[in-house]
């Protein structure tokens, strides 16, 4: 007798449950609904999807009459939706980090294609990424320098040789490059300040040493 007074049968899959797995009437009713909590979900996944013009009104009436309690709410929670959103972009930022991880693993020769491609369209942009970069991994003062702008602010003549300096030279030697005057790896910052037009020639040869070092080795 008492295994008969705890099932029921839900009236919609036919099947004898345990009262647990029945839920409570909402709507002031009293007793358990008469579906299992299984074929209730369905319905009101059916009906979601069969009214959501009638859904969005009703959560727009409800905000409107329960505007100040909604800001009350968030006013008081503010810090935990802070936490929790924090949490959720720095899990984002870390999977983010192992796909491009995993791109780039599977993909090293298409990379290496494509960054020869643009360095070789766009040299004066890779020349000042790369300068920045290195400036950044030494603790340095960095911004970009662009070739084009150092090459007009010295007027197209070596910072090293004092000769004229042609952007489109034949040797490729004789071309501008950028030129720290105290180098990078002296401490010297990746700014126009220490930067001077030099040619490729000029600067190759004078690597990391000073200007007095280059003098006396001359």
């Amino acid at each position: 007798m008492n295994e008969l007074v705890e099932t029921k049968v839900c009236t919609v899959c036919l099947q004898p449950y345990p009262l647990g797995s029945f839920g409570k009437h909402r709507a002031g009713k009293l007793g358990l609904r008469a579906a299992c909590k299984t074929c209730h979900a369905v319905s009101v996944a059916q009906w979601r999807a069969k009214n959501p013009e009638v859904i969005r009104a009703t959560k727009a009436a409800y905000y409107v009459a329960h505007a100040e309690e909604i800001r009350a709410y968030l006013a008081l929670h503010r810090e935990d939706r802070l936490a929790k959103k924090r949490a959720h972009d720095l899990a984002r930022v870390e999977e983010e980090r192992a796909r491009r991880a995993r791109y780039r693993a599977a993909n090293r020769e298409k990379i290496r294609a494509q960054q020869a491609t643009y360095h070789a369209k766009n040299t004066d942009k890779a020349q000042a990424r790369l300068h920045a970069r290195r400036a950044r991994l030494r603790g340095a003062v960095s911004e970009h320098v662009i070739l084009k702008e150092l090459f007009a602010r010295d007027k197209g003549i070596c910072g090293i040789c004092k000769a004229r300096v042609f952007w489109h030279a034949r040797d490729p030697f004789m071309r501008p490059s950028h030129d720290h005057i105290v180098p990078i790896s002296k401490g010297g910052d990746n700014t126009y300040a220490n930067a001077q037009l030099a040619h490729r020639r000029c600067n190759v040869a004078r690597g990391n040493r000073g200007a007095a070092q280059l003098r006396m080795s001359a």
